[in-house]
């Protein structure tokens, strides 16, 4: 059975390794092996970020492990993540809806997230989800520095 739920800092570990995963596959140009992806950068960001109050984090986990997670803030959405095994059920929507639920409460007049750019899928979902490309690019902090693109979700959320 799945469970969403607020994220604890014991599956941090679990979360970055998710992501790892989920990036290889998304962005195979970008990150064309395992060693390629800053674990232990993203693994210490992450835990910083875990400790701001302003920062959401909601993990999905059913009887295999954790299965996917979002963050997101008043007026971001700063990452989600499935499981390869999860891509063709409606967990990325549920997720999503967290996310989409408080900046519908808030008083957000705008909601932006960054992409990596060859990550065809995600742009995809989240174009036929209202977010529209600002033309905006930018390189990610982290090695090996993959384009992200930017992605505004306008007022009427």
């Amino acid at each position: 059975m799945m469970q969403i739920r607020p994220a604890r800092f014991e599956d941090l570990p679990a979360l970055v390794t998710l992501e790892r995963t989920a990036t290889l596959a998304a962005a195979p140009q970008a990150y064309p092996s395992a060693a390629s992806f800053p674990l232990t950068q993203h693994l210490a960001a992450t835990e910083s970020e875990f400790s701001d109050p302003w920062i959401t984090f909601t993990v999905a986990e059913d009887a295999e492990g954790l299965c996917g997670w979002v963050k997101y803030t008043e007026d971001q959405l700063r990452h989600l993540v499935i499981a390869d095994r999860m891509q063709d059920t409606d967990l990325r929507d549920q997720l999503y809806s967290e996310g989409l639920r408080h900046w519908r409460t808030g008083a957000v007049t705008g909601v932006r997230q960054w992409l990596l750019a060859e990550d065809w899928r995600a742009r995809a979902y989240f174009e036929t989800h209202r977010w529209v490309p600002t033309g905006r690019v930018r390189r990610s902090a982290f090695d090996p520095h993959p384009v992200l693109a930017e992605y505004l979700l306008t007022p009427n959320i």
